[in-house]
């Protein structure tokens, strides 16, 4: 993992941290989870990684374009 990476992860624990300990998962995931890291299942953690990220990035571009389609054109003179 590089120092970047590491560092943006820290900073969006920071940033975001409080307000996503309170939101829920679905019935058991903490659970799975747990499960998974005790029996050392790392290829499913990664894979639940991974997945993760491919929606925020496809959530994140989403919104990009959303709000670039509902631009107002300004007046020009």
């Amino acid at each position: 993992m590089t120092l970047e990476f590491r560092e943006a992860m820290e900073r969006l624990k920071a940033q975001y941290g409080e307000a996503l300990r309170d939101m829920p998962l679905p019935e058991g995931v903490p659970e799975y989870v747990q499960e998974l890291m005790q029996s050392g299942d790392r290829d499913t953690l990664l894979l639940m990684l991974k997945l993760s990220w491919v929606f925020g990035a496809q959530a994140g571009q989403a919104a990009q374009t959303q709000a670039q389609t509902m631009r107002v054109p300004t007046a020009q003179a």
